[in-house]
């Protein structure tokens, strides 16, 4: 509740500040769901002459998303809000009223001064660490976090941001200190400053953005690098370009996975490698192609995450996209498998402001290896989804 109240209190500051400026007000209610889950896994432990297989079809319940955004000359604020109707922690048999945290996302920007903005729980990514079909970002991409943020743009470099950011959330008690750790045999805990700096510059033909975020923590601390060109830095028009790379002082430090399927398998480590090209108005399809992978093997299930989308506009209303994604292992040593993934989705806009989409998603694997508390499991998995949403915008 004191979150609801403090996102209710920005964004009526935020009305009160630009009671005299210029707005704009973007908003969205989208109503969504899987429909059928249909899961079929098999675990096989041959050391312990270990058999299971496990068949599952639940439905996923429906969840309606309100999407509000303000922006002024001054202030910008933005809440987002699920409601959910469906089974409670994944459980078959608990069926009811559920609020997903209510509000899934928001953030409050200030700006005082031309060339200074303040900002909480905004992150801010370089666009070079954005996979466009994962539809997230690489976290070492990330200028901002969900604490309090200062960025500055000096007057004197256009395009140019530096910033500043403590990464505290909500239940954080001691909101600088917030990485304490208890080392292994001691019963003190260590405290460390949480702390990222970053900077962004765009100079027209390309964007590139740097920012070392944990900076006084090396168990934490990761760097990253990115670049993002819209046409191909000025030679091709309608091709996009993103690439980057992150480190981490520590293997666990990528720790969001790059992609993951029920679990199974997702790519991070110590060095993450990323890009992705749109190519767009160029050909007769729309293409993206995007990849992910590390160059320490050992550290994550897969070291290699690939994804192409091919988009087909039908006409002015239909739009079809068909999507492969694969997660491999390159380490012949431990040859985990692979594990792939595809859809096909319809997005129909029948009027100026609502859309439908229907989608089948189907994802697959066999013999993929996975270390279980009785030793290691070849797993053979099959899944369906059928996600469908209608969204109307304001």
């Amino acid at each position: 509740m004191k979150m609801i109240k403090k996102v209710a209190l920005a964004a009526a500051l935020a009305l009160t500040s630009s009671a005299f400026a210029e707005v704009t007000f973007n908003a969205y209610n989208k109503l969504f769901s899987d429909m059928t889950l249909i899961e079929k896994t098999k675990y096989k432990v041959s050391a312990f002459d270990y058999e299971e297989e496990e068949t599952s079809k639940v439905f996923q319940g429906v969840t309606n998303r309100i999407y509000a955004e303000i922006l002024t000359d001054k202030v910008d604020a933005m809440v987002k809000a699920d409601v959910s109707i469906g089974h409670q922690d994944g459980s078959e048999d608990d069926y009811g009223l559920k609020w997903n945290g209510l509000v899934k996302d928001w953030y409050v920007e200030v700006r005082p001064l031309s060339f200074l903005s303040l900002t909480y729980h905004s992150d801010i990514f370089a666009e070079g660490s954005y996979f466009p079909i994962y539809d997230d970002n690489v976290a070492a991409g990330n200028i901002g976090s969900t604490g309090f943020s200062v960025v500055f743009r000096p007057e004197q470099v256009e395009g140019l941001r530096f910033g500043v950011t403590l990464p505290f959330t909500e239940e954080t008690t001691n909101w600088v200190l917030v990485d304490g750790k208890t080392k292994e045999g001691l019963e003190t805990t260590e405290e460390k400053i949480n702390v990222g700096i970053g900077a962004i510059y765009d100079f027209g033909l390309a964007e590139i953005g740097a920012s070392v975020r944990d900076v006084a923590d090396s168990d934490e601390r990761l760097l990253g690098f990115y670049i993002y060109s819209a046409g191909l830095f000025g030679q091709v028009e309608g091709v996009n370009l993103r690439a980057g790379f992150a480190h981490a002082w520590d293997a666990v430090g990528v720790e969001d996975p790059v992609w993951a399927l029920d679990g199974y398998g997702s790519v991070y480590g110590e060095n993450l490698w990323n890009v992705a090209v749109e190519v767009t108005d160029v050909l007769p399809v729309a293409l993206t192609l995007e990849a992910a992978g590390n160059t320490n093997s050992e550290d994550s299930l897969f070291d290699l995450y690939g994804a192409v989308t091919v988009g087909i506009g039908i006409n002015d209303q239909l739009d079809l996209s068909l999507t492969g994604k694969i997660g491999t292992d390159l380490n012949s040593d431990t040859d985990t498998g692979s594990i792939f993934a595809g859809e096909a989705a319809l997005d129909f806009a029948f009027t100026e402001h609502d859309t439908l989409g229907v989608a089948v998603d189907v994802g697959f694997a066999s013999g993929l290896k996975v270390d279980t508390d009785i030793g290691t499991a070849e797993v053979d998995y099959l899944g369906f989804y059928f996600p469908v949403y209608w969204k109307h915008t304001f």
